[in-house]
């Protein structure tokens, strides 16, 4: 999976040398190789689902107008 974050840390990657980028990269290696099992690599986090509803054109909302109640998922392993 890859998250809106990835594009943060490319863009501060791009601002540092060749060394300082494998220095990163060795950091960040022995830190997730803590979740490696059988050959994967699994790292814990949180997912969210952030659900609303669309007015139509005449403002209401889809489904009779009722108000549905946001759903929030969240994941953790």
């Amino acid at each position: 999976m890859i998250s809106g974050h990835v594009s943060l840390a490319v863009a501060a990657l791009q601002q540092v040398d060749g060394p300082a980028r494998e220095r990163i990269r060795a950091n960040a290696l022995a830190k997730v190789s803590a979740f490696e099992k059988d050959g994967k690599v699994r790292v814990p986090g949180v997912a969210r689902c952030i659900v609303g509803t669309k007015h139509d054109a005449s403002g209401t909302r889809p489904g009779g107008g009722a108000r549905a109640h946001p759903r929030r998922s969240e994941s953790r392993r």
